[in-house]
C-alpha cells in the first residue's frame, strides 16, 4: 500500500503551490494581470476568463500580447475572445496580426471574424493578404466574404487575378460573386470567362446566378453562350438572366434552343423566357411567368 502512495505523493509534491491554490475568482485585478505571465496555459486561460468577466480593460495590452505571442493555441484563442469582450484600441490591430501569423486555422478564422465585426478600411490590406497567401481554403473564402460584405472594392484586382482563379471552387465562386456585387463594368469580361469556362459546373452555375441578380446589357452575349452549358441549372439561370435583361431580340434564340434542349426543364425555361420577351415587345404583361 505504501508503495502505491509514494509516486502519487511525489507527484503532488512536484506541483507548484500556486497552481494548486490559485483561484482566479478570488484574485485581485493586479493578481489576474500578473498571472498572465504564468507559464501554465490552464492558469492563463482561467485568468483570461476572469479578466473578461470583470471587464478589466487595464489588462488589454497584456491580453493582446498573449493573443499573438503565447505558445499555446488555446491561450491565443482565449485571448482573442477576451479582447473582443474588453474592446479597446488593441482589438483590431491584434486581430490583424493574428489573421496573418497564427499557425492554427481556427485562430486565424477567429481573427477574421473580429475583423469582419470591428474592422474598417484599415483592414483591407490584411484581408487581401489572407486571400492571396493563406494556405487554408476555408480561411481564404472567409476573407473573400469579408471583402464582399464590407465593400472592399480596392481588392477587386486581386479577386480577378487570384481569387477567381483559386484552385478551390468555393473561393473562386465567392470571388466572382464579390466582383459582380462591386458592379464594375470593366471587370465583367473576367466574370464571363469564369462563367463560361470554369471546370466546376456548380461554380459556373453560381456565377451565373450572381450575374442574374444584377445583369448588365454587356452580359447578354455571354449569357446567350451560357444557354449551351451542359449543366442544366446553369442554362436555366442564364435564360432567367436574359429574361431579366428584357431584350426581345433574344427571344428567337431562346425559342430555337428550346427546340434542341434535351432536358425538359431547360426547354420549358427557355420557352417561358422567350414568351416573356415576346409579350414585353408588344407592350403586354405576362404576369411574371
Amino acid at each position: 500500500m505504501r508503495r502505491t502512495w509514494i509516486p502519487l505523493l511525489a507527484l503532488l509534491a512536484a506541483l507548484p503551490a500556486h497552481a494548486a491554490k490559485f483561484k482566479a475568482s478570488k484574485a485581485t485585478g493586479n493578481e489576474l494581470v500578473a498571472c498572465l505571465s504564468d507559464q501554465k496555459p490552464d492558469i492563463q486561460e482561467r485568468c483570461l476568463d476572469e479578466i473578461a468577466d470583470r471587464r478589466l480593460t487595464q489588462a488589454s495590452a497584456q491580453v493582446a500580447e498573449l493573443a499573438v505571442g503565447s505558445r499555446s493555441g488555446d491561450v491565443r484563442h482565449q485571448a482573442l475572445a477576451t479582447l473582443e469582450r474588453l474592446g479597446g484600441t488593441e482589438l483590431v490591430p491584434t486581430a490583424h496580426q493574428a489573421a496573418l501569423t497564427d499557425s492554427e486555422v481556427r485562430n486565424r478564422q477567429k481573427a477574421l471574424r473580429l475583423i469582419e465585426l470591428y474592422g474598417g478600411t484599415d483592414s483591407q490590406d490584411v484581408v487581401g493578404q489572407v486571400i492571396a497567401e493563406d494556405v487554408d481554403a476555408t480561411t481564404r473564402r472567409k476573407a473573400v466574404l469579408i471583402a464582399s460584405k464590407k465593400g472592399m472594392s480596392d481588392l477587386e484586382p486581386l479577386l480577378l487575378t487570384q481569387g477567381m482563379k483559386d484552385p478551390d471552387p468555393q473561393v473562386a465562386l465567392e470571388s466572382a460573386k464579390a466582383v459582380v456585387l462591386f458592379g464594375n463594368p470593366d471587370s465583367r469580361p473576367a466574370v464571363h470567362a469564369q462563367m463560361l469556362e470554369h471546370p466546376d459546373e456548380r461554380t459556373r452555375e453560381w456565377i451565373i446566378r450572381a450575374v442574374e441578380t444584377s445583369p448588365m446589357p454587356l452580359d447578354q452575349d455571354a449569357l446567350v453562350q451560357a444557354l449551351d452549358d451542359p449543366h442544366p441549372h446553369s442554362a436555366r439561370h442564364a435564360a432567367r438572366a436574359l429574361k431579366k435583361l428584357g431584350d426581345p431580340a433574344v427571344a428567337p434564340i431562346l425559342r430555337d434552343k428550346a427546340m434542341s434542349a434535351s432536358d425538359p426543364a431547360v426547354a420549358q425555361e427557355f420557352s417561358a423566357a422567350a414568351e416573356h420577351l415576346e409579350l414585353m415587345a408588344h407592350g403586354q404583361d405576362d404576369g411574371g411567368i
